[in-house]
């Protein structure tokens, strides 16, 4: 287990990507949200573009699950085994490039209209997500070392 002193920032860490991860599935399915409004209208046009909208939904319930797995790491426990683990990164890598398709439009507008917020949102999801995917990386693919450490 992490020393205190140590431990209660990485809890703090878990907490807020627990909380960006609830905000996003609360904001995917708010009537009134941008993002609920893009999938309405992108999925009334043609049953294909049900696919981006079932890739998104995937990679909202990654995000959820990914929580797990930090704190597993924060705590030193050891729940199913690396292979799971393994291909739960695989899959979440998977689903955040390609399940985003609303946050890569915005992304992209930004960039027609002012390319430094583009380039700050991507700063700032690379500074916020970063951690998590080292973390989950060292859980699934590392597991003996810090079991042992």
């Amino acid at each position: 287990m992490l020393k205190f002193k140590k431990r209660w920032l990485w809890e703090f860490y878990i907490f807020f990507i627990f909380f960006l991860a609830i905000t996003r599935v609360v904001e995917f399915f708010s009537n009134d949200s941008p993002v609920f409004f893009y999938f309405y209208f992108l999925c009334s046009f043609d049953k294909l573009f049900y696919f981006p909208y079932l890739l998104n939904v995937l990679q909202l319930v990654l995000n959820l699950l990914s929580c797990f797995p930090l704190f597993f790491w924060v705590y030193r426990q050891k729940i199913l085994t690396p292979k799971a683990w393994q291909v739960f990164f695989i899959f979440k890598v998977i689903f955040d490039l390609f399940g985003q398709s609303y946050d890569k439009i915005e992304i992209r507008s930004f960039l027609h209209d002012d390319p430094l917020v583009s380039a700050l949102i991507v700063v700032q999801y690379f500074l916020i997500y970063t951690p998590s995917y080292i973390i989950l990386f060292n859980y699934a693919f590392r597991q003996k070392i810090y079991q042992e450490s």
